[in-house]
């Protein structure tokens, strides 16, 4: 029994003196504890009675316990104001005392034990996770007062979840876009706080109220003083804007209104991702002026960007693909250009011309911008790889004025027809034009000079006249690639002139135009090619005269070529019959040189040395005077500085030093034969092989047989006439003779017609086997296959010695390669292939003189 009174005193039915006796007051107590936990209540401590205070007392959730369910207890006292507990499962004396109290004001046994009837107090109005129709809490009063606040309204505001207010809430739900249940979940109870707390609203003051102000301002809810606060009126004009939106008017900015404001206000820039209304008008604008293909939503998607970034790019704008102000107001500029269809403007007669001009007529010249004008700028926009939008934008007049053409161009302008110019005067001759659109002072130079040329008026501007003449030229039908009657004549007249082997047909080939420059370059013509009036001319007086002097310039002066000269070796014959002195003290009694001793022109020291004696050489005395012996001396002697000038000098002694040895001689196979081959030996009737062998080889066919007809001696060498050889065992050429006929395989007689091989002391032998090996089994195989021979080692080197001047004295590179000492070589060689020039008729005299700087 005093088990059971302590019991009872320990859990709130105290103040019974514990003793053994079951009293008055024991049983009294004992009816309270049977009522308060739902006993029936007869005051006997039967087995019901002694199992609940069995289990109230032995309770888990009381002080210096620790249980699961202790931590969700303490949340719930905590949010009932019973705090600040630290929410673990161990239940302290902290929680006791709080318990206490809940259990005092609650009007509950006050035991500080949390038994079954504190646990249904605490889960009666402590808050709940979720609230549901049916539910009655005071917590579901203030979610009522919230919605009707927030524009979820017309609830009656009792402690009731209702069927109207789960209505409500799930109005609320789907607004918000959360998920629609009507419950009043922990989402719900958040989105709900959230807008009724919004700091936009009647009364705050928040940094972004301003920028919504000014997004009302825009539409027309206005005019609202654009300051952070939130006043009455900005509360009004929300609540109108609101309700034309069909939104929950509530005068709260909420998410739904921000949307809608963001949405439906202009914003100074629009990007990728953004959705509005006015974005419809800038992608209609945009299609309208060649931006087009855009799908006309509201949405700002990755095609209107690029198209965006497209339209920046080609007005000049700063690429970021974002509708910006500079963007709009550049896009707003050109859809609502005056330069359309349907407009009139001072401007579009002008562009109408230019537009006839460049060939997209015809159009009738008023102001008034009609459909065939818009048919014509779309044409021009496309052949010019415009936007085809119809409209004549910037980009559009400024192309139609690059390209239409200007009477006159002169220094300083610019234009796309200038490139044009420029290509035809570099490829007329008057070139190194950077070929852009800029008519510089270079040009300038160049048009002068071509107006000059061509007998203009030298302005330097590209008139009318100048366009009129250089289009002529340029397209003359007589350049490489055209055909013309008058080409087959042009061609005679060349090949009569040494520029030859061209085959007379109609048509201009590459081959020809090569010849045609050469003659250009000899007659310091304008190099092009093209057979113009004055290259015409040129031929016709070249032909009259059968005479062509070429000048080539070289990069030398004479005197500095003298003073390389003279430090070569330097020979001539001249003064081979003029006496030659050496002093008396050089020779001994036996007319013997004690020292090297220098031979003089005269009985002086300072007369001109003729040549060097080494000591101990004999010499032949012929006299003496004073102290000087007048001796015998070689026909080869130093000639003088002015000696050699004198035939260094290119204008002195006979022009035909200056014949240039790759032209043709301009005649016929039977002129030759006739003129200068009869009675020449095997040499006789080979014109043809002549004249092939110096168009192979470029060689000039005189020069071939002079060089022929002193080498076989007119025709008559062994080496002419031919000289069997064959193969010995060991598979090597031989000569052949009676004794190695029998041994030897492959005879073949060989030609040589131009001694090459032919070394001295074994000519035949040395000149049969190159012959052998050359494979010269025919006199004409000799004649055109030794052809190349001559013009590789004597003419076609890198220096270009095609004349005999050039092979003594070398211009290009005084001193060496030069093919003799004797500085007369040259005006030697003259003769021979003089007197055979003298034998034909009417042949073709070109020469090549050098001029030195």
């Amino acid at each position: 029994m005093v088990t059971f009174k302590k019991r009872l005193n320990a859990i709130g039915f105290g103040y019974i003196t514990e003793t053994n006796l079951f009293g008055s007051f024991m049983e009294t107590q004992v009816r309270r504890f049977q009522s308060y936990y739902g006993l029936a209540a007869n005051g006997q401590m039967n087995q019901a009675t002694k199992n609940k205070l069995n289990s109230v007392y032995n309770s888990p959730y009381q002080r210096g316990k620790t249980h699961n369910d202790i931590k969700e207890i303490k949340k719930k006292l905590n949010s009932l104001g019973y705090g600040k507990i630290t929410e673990t499962n161990y239940y302290g004396s902290y929680m006791e005392s709080q318990v206490e109290k809940f259990q005092r004001d609650q009007g509950l046994r006050v035991s500080g034990i949390v038994d079954e009837v504190t646990l249904a107090k605490l889960d009666q109005i402590a808050p709940k996770n979720t609230y549901q129709h049916g539910d009655r809490h005071a917590e579901i009063v203030k979610f009522k007062q919230q919605l009707n606040a927030v524009g979820f309204g017309y609830i009656t505001e009792t402690n009731l979840f209702g069927s109207f207010m789960e209505t409500q809430v799930r109005s609320f739900q789907s607004y918000y876009g959360l998920a629609v249940n009507g419950q009043m979940n922990q989402a719900t109870k958040n989105k709900l706080n959230s807008v009724y707390n919004s700091p936009y609203q009647r009364g705050k003051t928040h940094n972004d109220i301003k920028e919504i102000k000014k997004k009302l301002n825009s539409l027309g809810y206005g005019k609202i003083t654009e300051t952070n606060y939130y006043g009455s009126y900005m509360e009004s004009q929300v609540e109108k804007f609101q309700r034309d939106q069909g939104l929950r008017v509530s005068g709260i900015v909420d998410e739904v209104t921000l949307a809608k404001l963001d949405q439906i206000a202009p914003k100074n820039t629009y990007q990728h991702g953004d959705r509005h209304a006015e974005i419809v008008k800038f992608k209609q604008q945009l299609n309208a002026v060649g931006f087009g293909y855009i799908t006309e939503t509201n949405l700002y998607g990755s095609f209107m960007e690029t198209q965006v970034k497209r339209f920046q790019s080609y007005y000049g704008l700063n690429v970021t693909g974002k509708m910006n102000k500079a963007t709009k107001d550049k896009l707003n500029n050109v859809y609502n250009s005056p330069l359309q269809r349907g407009k009139r403007h001072n401007d579009i007669p002008n562009i109408k011309r230019q537009l006839n001009n460049l060939g997209y007529g015809h159009i009738s010249v008023t102001s008034f911008f009609g459909d065939f004008m818009e048919q014509k700028i779309k044409e021009f926009q496309t052949d010019h790889g415009l936007r085809v939008s119809g409209i004549a934008d910037e980009v559009t007049v400024a192309k139609l004025k690059e390209l239409a053409p200007k009477d006159t161009y002169q220094r300083g302008d610019r234009h796309a027809e200038i490139i044009k110019f420029k290509q035809q005067l570099n490829a007329v001759g008057f070139g190194y034009i950077t070929e852009t659109n800029l008519y510089g002072s270079f040009m300038e130079t160049q048009v002068k000079r071509f107006q000059s040329y061509y007998g203009l008026s030298a302005t330097g501007k590209m008139n009318k006249a100048t366009k009129d003449k250089l289009n002529s030229v340029y397209s003359s039908p007589l350049q490489r690639g055209k055909r013309h009657n008058d080409i087959p004549e042009i061609k005679r007249q060349l090949n009569t002139l040494g520029y030859g082997y061209i085959t007379v047909t109609t048509l201009f080939g590459s081959y020809m135009e090569s010849q045609v420059k050469q003659f250009q370059r000899d007659n310091n013509l304008r190099v092009n090619g093209i057979v113009d009036e004055r290259t015409l001319a040129a031929l016709d007086e070249a032909i009259s005269n059968r005479w062509v002097v070429n000048h080539e310039s070289f990069n030398v002066t004479l005197n500095q070529a003298l003073n390389t000269q003279m430090n070569q070796l330097q020979q001539t014959d001249m003064y081979r019959n003029n006496s030659a002195y050496v002093h008396k003290n050089y020779v001994n009694g036996s007319n013997i040189t004690t020292a090297n001793v220098n031979v003089r022109s005269s009985a002086s020291n300072s007369s001109h040395i003729y040549g060097q004696i080494s000591r101990g050489t004999r010499v032949t005395i012929l006299g003496s005077t004073g102290n000087w012996y007048r001796i015998s001396y070689s026909a080869w002697r130093n000639p003088t500085r002015s000696d050699v000038r004198n035939y260094l000098n290119p204008d002195n002694n006979d022009i035909f030093q200056h014949l240039d040895l790759t032209s043709s001689v301009g005649v016929t196979a039977s002129s030759l034969n006739r003129d200068v081959l009869s009675g020449k030996g095997i040499l006789a009737g080979r014109g043809q092989a002549f004249i092939t062998a110096g168009s192979q080889h470029n060689v000039n066919e005189i020069y071939l047989i002079s060089h022929a007809l002193l080498e076989t001696g007119n025709g008559n060498s062994a080496l002419a006439r031919g000289i069997e050889v064959g193969l010995n065992s060991s598979g090597n050429p031989v000569v052949v003779t009676s004794s190695n006929r029998s041994s030897l395989r492959n005879i073949r007689t060989t030609y040589n017609m131009y001694g090459i091989g032919a070394v001295d002391g074994n000519a035949h032998n040395g000149g049969a086997i190159r012959a052998y090996n050359e494979g010269w089994f025919s006199p004409e195989q000799a004649i055109i296959g030794g052809a190349r021979f001559i013009g590789s080692s004597y003419i076609h080197n890198q220096y270009n010695q095609n004349t005999l001047y050039k092979m003594r004295w070398n211009p290009a590179n005084p001193g060496y390669p030069q093919y003799a000492t004797d500085i007369g070589w040259a005006v030697k060689q003259v003769p021979s292939i003089k007197r055979l020039y003298d034998m034909l008729n009417n042949p073709v005299f070109k020469f090549n003189v050098p001029q030195y700087r």
